[in-house]
């Protein structure tokens, strides 16, 4: 599946008493990420130097799998910032940047100072998308019914489960949407499901089934319609796009 094969490289090093522990410090500094909490993010770095040592006893000078692990951590940023909310083509830009200077880097000391550089500029993107955010004039029934549908984004979303997740009536909570959004629901679902897409396609080798699949699409054919009348690409013109 795709999301498991986001997490492929981290999955076959769990066993590992050194990982666990950066795996708990990661998990610390993903949620920091995601909420745009610069200042808790660095004060952690700068706490935590010896995380440096354990990092190169982990990859015991092994460059190609410390490079690995911290394009993983690239991935992830990038998924976080799309789930917040930041352009597709941002997010784009921020990844080839980092890719490049992974690329380019032939030290242990370097990729962890690039991953500080990457979990910082990350996190003061999206606390600048989120502070812009605020600003709009959704209610906050909107705003958590968009936030209800990132978070379920690999699920069967549909009006009335969210509605349901609300306590709101469907013609309700339908109609707020649109008053608010000038978009119906559904298409909002729609709208985030095919930009969920796109990042797929971008960053990971899923198959065009596997993607429909895994945002429950009713086939690989509606998948396709569906992307090409929000983009104008189908999905294998985009990916290949991408990929040049």
């Amino acid at each position: 599946m795709v999301k498991e094969n986001l997490r492929s490289i981290e999955n076959a090093y769990k066993n590992s008493s050194k990982y666990s522990l950066m795996y708990r410090d990661k998990a610390y500094i993903n949620d920091c990420i995601r909420s745009g909490d610069v200042e808790a993010i660095i004060r952690f770095l700068d706490s935590t130097e010896n995380k440096k040592r354990d990092f190169e006893e982990l990859v015991q000078g092994d460059i190609s799998y410390a490079q690995d692990m911290i394009i993983s951590h690239l991935t992830y940023l990038a998924e976080y910032a799309l789930e917040a909310g930041l352009d597709t083509a941002e997010v784009e830009k921020l990844n080839h940047f980092f890719r490049r200077q992974i690329h380019k880097s032939y030290s242990v000391s370097e990729l962890v100072n690039i991953s500080r550089d990457m979990s910082i500029t990350y996190a003061s993107r999206i606390r600048h998308y989120l502070s812009i955010e605020k600003k709009q004039s959704y209610s906050n029934l909107v705003l958590r019914c968009l936030k209800y549908i990132s978070d379920h984004i690999f699920e069967n979303l549909s009006v009335e489960a969210i509605a349901d997740a609300h306590n709101i009536s469907t013609s309700h909570l339908q109609r707020r949407i649109k008053e608010e959004t000038g978009n119906t629901l559904k298409e909002l679902i729609l709208q985030k499901k095919i930009k969920q897409a796109k990042y797929l396609l971008s960053y990971t080798d899923g198959t065009l089934a596997e993607i429909a699949h895994s945002l429950h699409f009713s086939s690989q054919s509606h998948f396709t319609a569906c992307f090409k009348r929000i983009t104008g690409l189908t999905p294998l013109v985009f990916r290949n796009k991408r990929v040049r």
